[in-house]
């Protein structure tokens, strides 16, 4: 699942690309260090993950790692850049992500980013005084000083004041701290685990 495609230039097989890569298996592997003195340090950053070079699928880091030193000239990498909206679309991927947030005592924002997704998409369905009610329960639950797993979330008069009259969008402002937490705290050491590379394979990893 690349959404990315970055070109670094290799003047000669010799020449190096600085880049570190790690897998678990034959998952498409993942960007480790980058070295300052390497051609591809301005292409790439850390936990980017390639999914293919040249066109070819890269499975697992020994046989990218290969694919790599043998090419010359420019060289097109397919990457995997925004893996967080990925795996919220895949139930499998996000049934890997929440037990390892589980494990780690960490699972407050993802729980939250659920909630309020089914919320939404069962808002047709409600009435006014439903949707009113139902808003409440989920500040309660998630946002309150009193919950039991409550978001680090500092939030606005203008978030109680929408509360109180509980649009499909009250939600919006702790919903996108929510993401940025998980998108700059935890995945990058999710993407270094086990469980990480199993959501790589489930995902992004062509056969």
């Amino acid at each position: 699942m690349p959404n990315q495609t970055v070109t670094v230039t290799k003047p000669s097989k010799d020449t190096k690309l600085g880049i570190t890569l790690t897998s678990f298996g034959n998952e498409a592997p993942l960007v480790g260090e980058l070295k300052p003195d390497g051609v591809a340090k301005t292409a790439l950053t850390s936990h980017d993950v390639i999914v293919a070079v040249n066109g070819k699928a890269a499975l697992g880091h020994e046989e990218t790692n290969e694919m790599l030193k043998a090419a010359v000239g420019e060289i097109k990498l397919e990457l995997w850049r925004e893996p967080l909206e990925d795996v919220l679309a895949s139930a499998n991927a996000t049934a890997i992500f929440l037990k390892y947030l589980t494990n780690n005592y960490a699972e407050e924002n993802l729980e939250f980013i659920l909630a309020i997704d089914k919320w939404q998409q069962g808002w047709d369905a409600q009435s006014d005084s439903e949707r009113k009610e139902s808003a409440q329960a989920l500040f309660a639950k998630h946002l309150s000083a009193t919950a039991e797993k409550q978001v680090n979330c500092k939030l606005t008069q203008d978030f109680h004041d929408a509360l109180k009259e509980a649009s499909k969008n009250t939600f919006d402002e702790p919903y996108k701290v929510c993401k940025i937490g998980l998108t700059n705290d935890i995945w990058p050491r999710f993407s270094e685990s086990a469980e990480g590379a199993e959501v790589r394979q489930v995902l992004c990893t062509r056969g």
